[in-house]
């Protein structure tokens, strides 16, 4: 029998490297030929079938509140209900910083949304308690995984895991996303790109202090 893995993948919103990340993911387990079993746990219409590639869905129904409610749903599903969705899987893959204290099979934890653990940016009761929980579902994971050295050495001390004992999965990058044929500016265009959100962390103002610092007019930004 193959070996089954569910991805957690609840927290999904509409945007943000988070739906990235899983996009990505996805894609590349959809070429995979390890002869591994996917199914991807998400709430209902949060996924288009191009996204999933095939793979099969799994409902959470969980009910779409504003604001922290939402959050405090999420939670409570991935405590009490998705220990008890998860027993016919071999492990249980959550992509985003939480999972369940208690789970009946291996659970493997990346760690990628450092807003939990530094606080410069968003010092907020939200983030203090998920810091809290983060640290519960690691107690007993059988895998953390970041997608740098540098966030697990940052990240490790913070949630008691010793960073060595990290596995560090850089996040990659889809050739055909730089297809030359599918170029939409000239090939000598001289130009700066930020693909990010309009975030505070994401320090966009170092970047404008920086392309101001530049003797190069011909620069696009």
């Amino acid at each position: 029998m193959r070996p089954r893995l569910l991805i957690n993948a609840i927290s999904l919103t509409q945007q943000g490297g988070g739906r990235s990340y899983l996009r990505n993911l996805l894609r590349e387990l959809d070429r995979d030929d390890r002869g591994l079993e996917v199914a991807v746990l998400s709430v209902p219409g949060a996924l288009s079938k191009d996204e999933t590639r095939g793979i099969p869905l799994v409902e959470a129904r969980i009910p779409n509140w504003p604001g922290p409610a939402r959050t405090l749903l999420r939670v409570a599903y991935e405590e009490a209900w998705l220990p008890l969705r998860c027993g016919r899987f071999d492990a249980l893959y959550c992509v985003a910083d939480l999972a369940p204290v208690k789970c009946p099979i291996p659970k493997i934890v990346a760690l990628r949304n450092f807003n939990i653990y530094d606080r410069r940016f968003y010092d907020t009761a939200r983030t203090r308690a998920l810091f809290r929980l983060v640290r519960w579902g690691l107690r007993d994971a059988a895998a953390v995984v970041t997608p740098s050295r540098a966030a697990a050495h940052a990240i490790g001390p913070l949630v008691g895991v010793d960073p060595d004992a990290i596995e560090v999965v850089h996040h990659g990058i889809a050739a055909e996303a730089f297809d030359a044929g599918r170029a939409d500016v000239p090939t000598d265009a001289n130009y700066l790109f930020l693909p990010a959100n309009l975030e505070r962390h994401k320090n966009i103002e170092l970047l404008f202090d920086v392309v101001g610092r530049l003797d190069d007019p011909t620069l696009e930004v």
